[in-house]
């Protein structure tokens, strides 16, 4: 996980340790206003944009524990559980519930979802008394191509994360596996989503999880970026997608020329600002 920063205030000191995500952001965000805003992209199971909520809201009652229990009880019929990666105790993940900011405050998440599998389970789960949280189903990327549409496949189990595509081209070009089933998904920007969706208001933090994306979406959040309010951003770095042949230097470059200072979030922060001086 590489973990950026608003530039304007206190830096964390290089070597330090952090904990869960919560309190990564916890920590950074202790020189600015307090942030009220989270805009995830990539919710999957809706974990995150649930512990942004309770970060941001200070509300106790908001829980990943709560949303887990929500979800299976709405979909019991269909015999739904929650992915045992995602489930707290499970024993075999580091998720654990986020930490509570003093005070509560009317806190707002947007959670971007491209698979209508994970999305139906997301809005129906949102309904019943998560108000904190707009879910859209929507695939961000740098531009908007001409159709205004991305295909996504519609019969995946919910939880799926793998959703990359160029997974589904190699997969629809291989005869020996079963047709994909394809639904058009509204394609946007980060830019297109703060302006349009969230009343032109840039969120405090920017989460993004999108299978090798993330560059990607980060490109097309000039216009956000150039704001200068959105004071933390997270974002994925591995070997998958578009990773597989763009540099982690290049997303870093593109940050700083917003002043942002990355680190890569390990148990020790490792600062990457800077690694690069030319």
């Amino acid at each position: 996980m590489t973990s950026c920063e608003n530039s304007n205030g206190d830096r964390p000191s290089e070597g330090q340790t952090r904990g869960s995500e919560g309190a990564n952001i916890l920590a950074s965000l202790s020189h600015t206003r307090r942030p009220r805003s989270a805009l995830v992209i990539g919710g999957n199971t809706g974990s995150d944009c649930v512990g942004f909520a309770r970060f941001l809201s200070g509300d106790a009652d908001v829980s990943l524990h709560s949303w887990v229990a929500n979800v299976e009880r709405l979909h019991a019929k269909k015999g739904l559980k929650f992915p045992e990666a995602a489930c707290l105790g499970s024993g075999k993940t580091n998720t654990s519930e986020y930490p509570l900011l003093p005070q509560a405050s009317l806190a707002s998440v947007v959670c971007v979802e491209p698979l209508p599998s994970n999305f139906q389970v997301l809005q129906r789960a949102g309904r019943l008394g998560w108000n904190r949280i707009k879910f859209i189903n929507a695939a961000v990327s740098r531009h908007i191509p001409p159709a205004g549409t991305i295909p996504f496949p519609s019969e995946f189990k919910f939880g799926f994360e793998e959703a990359d595509m160029e997974s589904f081209k190699a997969k629809r070009r291989n005869p020996k596996k079963p047709a994909l089933v394809l639904e058009d998904i509204r394609a946007t920007t980060i830019d297109e989503l703060v302006f349009n969706d969230m009343n032109g208001d840039p969120p405090d933090i920017l989460a993004i999880d999108t299978e090798g994306y993330d560059f990607e979406c980060l490109q097309g959040a000039e216009r956000v970026l150039a704001t200068g309010k959105v004071h933390y951003i997270e974002f994925e770095f591995h070997k998958k997608g578009p990773w597989l042949h763009t540099k982690l230097e290049k997303a870093i470059t593109f940050l700083n020329a917003y002043s942002y200072e990355c680190y890569l979030a390990q148990p020790a922060l490792v600062r990457l600002t800077g690694c690069w001086p030319w």
